[in-house]
């Protein structure tokens, strides 16, 4: 096996030393024919001719012996390679054609699978990255969750043990970091458990990262660690940045470490900039203990990484028990939990965990969109092909009379096609690259660290070489199964009249496809153009027009209670003096936009709820006075927030008008108390009924209540 190897290789590499071989083992061969056949009695003049006419063609001879190695298939393929070149070079014009076709098609192609993978597969650059899972929450007769409670994290990490060698969560939020002698300078922060580095496999750039101790005091660990790219643009990449004061909220912290350059994080869209200690979150943010620790402040992603040999189904099992557990500790918050472990790829876009999500379907719908683009150039590329082998069956049937089979013609066409797709593959790549470029560089203007890392790497080149063999092969199959069907001897004696009969079955099937494809994506092009008009004019509930929105937050600089109230009370004041003001409010969240307030279980007296059922969950906004009459979203009911309405006075509330149907049919929702689940047992007064608007997507108005 080895010398047959190192014959071949030694073959491919020396061509003429083997031929020269071949040459010697036929010369002996034949004067040993030739000896033969003259003991035999002939003469020499006779056994020599008899000897050759035995022997054949020396060319087919030396053909026949190439052919029984295995180098005979490189070199065959060379040959056809080097034979494509010509016919193509040839052929400017059909060249170009055809390169450029398949160029746009593969093209397309790469930018939306480079686009696919920078959102869903592409690596994060961790340890192990197949061992770790994402854990979802359930409560009874809802849906799969992605956060989780302070107090569900600390339990499944404590009772996992078994299934999961670690078990870290993070929450995202906003803060303002600012160094002596600077203004504060707003960071999407990543508040992480301390054995979140630890978990994932990331090592540091510089200094250290947080210790698996760390993160579990609230306020012990006044630490910060900066994301590669943050200390990058922010800090000059100065080695010296370990150690320095910063403040965080006007709250002393102390840098430790720069993240490795290779990790950008979890999620595929927003990288944290800065890294924080979970437990020192309340003492950033000013948020009360037991706020913190409540079961129903669910706002923890958490994930863990599964030991070795160990299953997720077997996770999933111990996942059950540690729930019944919690629900046994606390039947009120954890009545029918449920947890499962879901693969990464849910954590890192942001869909729906029980499904395909938004991110998953409209990347689906690209590549599908996209595969038809590809498609469709195939088709022509085919047809342009065809064309061009109906004008060359003359050409075929030459070579075939001349002693090359159906198969060695059908060979050099598919060449030929493979040579065009690699061209147009190459092409296709280099516009693909170009076009991630671009998508990469686009500026959002979302005030928010988007990432669109949407870079071409080894997975994007193996998916558009596949693509390019695949469109090869099947630009090469029109003309492949044309040779494969003709009758050449025919052809050869008809000359030119072949070309006549050139439209066959296969080509008006060709152009069926051509048709058929651009019909659909002529059609998906319209349905998106009329969706995108019936969009423009969906009642919004409120009017955007001429409204310009800010977003700040005050504790970034260290402003606390009274101070916080004050400055945005002159604030208003000193908006609304402005010239051409007519309203000016504030709230905590606005329609469509990237904070969408939170989320209150609402609780209506006399409201019965089946047995195991939680209360229903309703989005909630904080809003200032003019808020409705900013947007001019229409009051139908009751009265608007006056002064009177502060922290001193009975709490109200205005409803939505989906949220009074809800919750009163058949009543008068003024006057009608509710209480949430942030202050159980405090009872809300609704003082107004506001019109439906639509917030967070245009698919339906929902029930809301602003206090």
């Amino acid at each position: 096996m080895l010398r047959s190897l190192i014959a071949g290789v030694r073959a491919l590499l020396r061509p003429a030393e083997r031929n020269a071989e071949i040459e010697e083992e036929l010369k002996g061969f034949l004067e040993a024919s030739v000896d033969e056949r003259v003991l035999r009695g002939m003469t020499r003049e006779i056994a020599e001719r008899n000897a050759r006419a035995e022997i054949g063609s020396r060319e087919v001879v030396r053909h026949n012996v190439w052919s029984a190695g295995w180098e005979s298939w490189i070199d065959s393929f060379a040959r056809d390679l080097r034979f494509a070149a010509r016919q193509l070079r040839k052929s400017p014009g059909f060249t170009a054609t055809g390169v450029l076709t398949l160029a746009l098609g593969i093209g397309a192609n790469t930018a939306v699978c480079g686009m696919v993978n920078g959102l869903l597969f592409s690596s994060m650059h961790i340890r192990d990255e197949s061992r770790l899972t994402e854990i979802g929450y359930r409560e009874q007769g809802g849906s799969w969750q992605r956060q989780m409670s302070w107090s569900e994290y600390r339990t499944v990490q404590s009772e996992t043990g078994g299934v999961f060698s670690d078990v870290f969560a993070e929450d995202y939020s906003l803060d303002g970091l600012s160094m002596r002698g600077r203004q504060p300078e707003r960071a999407f922060t990543d508040y992480v458990t301390g054995n979140y580095f630890e978990g994932l496999g990331v090592r540091p750039e510089l200094g250290r990262l947080f210790h698996p101790g760390e993160g579990v005091t609230p306020g012990a660990d006044p630490e910060v660690v900066l994301s590669y790219r943050y200390w990058k643009e922010h800090f000059g990449s100065d080695p010296g940045v370990v150690g320095r004061s910063v403040a965080v909220n006007d709250h002393p912290m102390t840098v430790i470490g720069v993240v490795s350059k290779d990790f950008v994080g979890i999620n595929a869209l927003l990288g944290a900039e800065i890294y924080l200690p979970l437990a020192m979150r309340g003492s950033v943010e000013s948020l009360p203990a037991s706020d913190f620790n409540r079961e129903s402040n669910r706002n923890l992603w958490v994930y863990a990484r599964l030991q070795p040999q160990i299953s997720a189904e077997r996770a999933n099992i111990a996942l059950a028990v540690v729930a019944r557990q919690m629900e046994a500790g606390h039947p009120q918050s954890e009545k029918g939990a449920a947890m499962h472990t879901f693969s990464m790829m849910a954590a890192r876009a942001t869909g729906d965990l029980e499904g395909a999500g938004g991110l998953e379907a409209i990347a689906g719908l690209f590549m599908g969109l996209s595969g038809m683009v590809l498609l469709l150039a195939c088709v022509n590329v085919g047809n342009l092909v065809l064309v061009r082998a109906s004008v060359r069956e003359r050409e075929m049937a030459m070579r075939s009379a001349l002693g090359a089979g159906r198969r060695r013609l059908m060979q050099q066409m598919l060449t030929e096609s493979l040579v065009l797709a690699l061209l147009g593959g190459a092409g296709g790549v280099g516009l693909g690259v170009y076009g991630s470029s671009l998508l990469s560089s686009v500026n959002l203007n979302t005030g928010f660290p988007v990432r669109l890392n949407f870079g071409v790497d080894w997975h994007v080149l193996i998916y558009s070489a596949a693509i390019a063999l695949t469109a090869g092969g099947l630009v090469g199959l029109a003309p492949v199964l044309r040779v494969r069907c003709a009758n050449l001897t025919v052809i050869l004696r008809e000359g030119a009249r072949g070309i006549v009969e050139s439209r066959t079955r296969f080509r008006d099937a060709l152009v069926a496809v051509e048709i058929g494809s651009a019909l659909v994506l002529l059609i998906v092009a319209g349905l998106f153009t009329r969706s995108l008009q019936q969009e423009q004019h969906v009642p919004l509930g409120f009017n955007p027009s001429h409204v310009l929105t800010a977003m700040m937050d005050v504790s970034e600089i260290g402003y606390r209670g009274t101070q916080t109230r004050d400055f945005y009370t002159k604030l208003l004041e000193r908006v609304r003096a402005l010239p051409g003001v007519t309203a000016a409010t504030t709230a905590d969240s606005i329609p469509f936009g990237m904070v969408n307030g939170s989320s209150e279980r609402v609780v209506v007296p006399g409201e019965s709820l089946r047995p195991g059922q939680r209360p229903p969950l309703v989005p909630s906004t904080i809003i200032g006075g003019d808020y409705f009459r900013t947007l001019e979203t229409p009051l139908l009911q009751g009265r608007m927030f006056t002064a009177e309405d502060n922290e001193k006075s009975p709490a109200v509330a205005i409803v939505s008008e989906a949220m009074a149907e809800r919750f009163w049919p058949h009543d008068d929702a003024i006057s009608k108390t509710f209480s949430a689940s942030s202050r159980p047992g405090h009872p809300i007064l609704v003082i107004g009924v506001a019109a439906n608007a639509r917030y967070e997507d245009l698919s339906a108005n929902i029930c809301r209540c602003s206090r």
